[in-house]
């Protein structure tokens, strides 16, 4: 019943998602098989958030990465990844199939986090220099960053999970809370870092993320509930 419940509520999200943005994604429920369809084509499932100008100037400074080239990074490397879960069919939303593409996304994650423990105790002007370093970003920049991550990736989860169906297995539940965990474990820095710097961050994240949230709050990811307060 649990199982059950959970793979109707994703659907909803993606429902949700698919008519709150301005996307031209299909419907997870239809999504055709892994292959049939270009990797990048996820792009769209978040191309609409506002993130500012943050792609110019990747990799051009001396000092230590900002969050906002960290998580810029981040999307870089994800997008592949999670694109291809959400093209999973019955046929392979295993364990066994999806152990890769999670553990390439702890894998990204965890680097993250050492990049941004390396900010803990740095001047606020390095922790919200922007990524081409000429002025500090926003709370609606930085909102867009966060939003970008956490959407790309529970929407990945979601997928597999609707596509699994109320027969999912529990390893492959598990497999996924783990990678939902490695999120709020990078959102979770993030607070610690810009606490102080940029009011408001909260609510302007969770008003880009609203159509996974029955995600995050179904793979149990305490992290993301309680900062957010779902």
């Amino acid at each position: 019943m649990f199982f059950s419940k959970l793979s109707v509520i994703a659907a909803v999200a993606f429902g949700a998602l698919a008519s709150a943005l301005p996307l031209d994604l299909p419907v997870v429920g239809s999504l055709p098989a892994v292959g049939s369809l270009p990797v990048g084509s996820l792009t769209g499932v978040v191309g609409s958030l506002p993130v500012g100008n943050v792609l110019s100037g990747i990799g051009r400074r001396d000092t230590p990465k900002s969050v906002a080239v960290i998580l810029t990074g981040v999307q870089a490397q994800l997008e592949p990844i999670t694109a291809s879960l959400t093209f999973i069919t019955t046929a392979n939303a295993t364990v066994e199939a999806v152990t890769g593409p999670a553990n390439e996304i702890i894998s990204i994650l965890g680097g993250a986090v050492v990049d941004l423990k390396a900010l803990v105790g740095l001047d606020a002007s390095v922790i919200l220099a922007s990524v081409d370093g000429t002025v500090a970003v926003t709370v609606d920049v930085l909102a867009g960053l966060l939003a970008h991550v956490i959407v790309s990736v529970f929407f990945s989860l979601g997928a597999v999970v609707h596509i699994a169906g109320s027969a999912i297995d529990g390893a492959l539940f598990t497999l996924l809370a783990t990678v939902g965990a490695a999120v709020g474990t990078v959102v979770a820095l993030v607070f610690q870092l810009v606490v102080g710097l940029l009011v408001g961050l909260d609510v302007a994240v969770v008003g880009l993320i609203k159509a996974v949230v029955p995600v995050i709050v179904d793979l149990n990811v305490h992290v993301l509930i309680s900062l957010f307060k779902f």
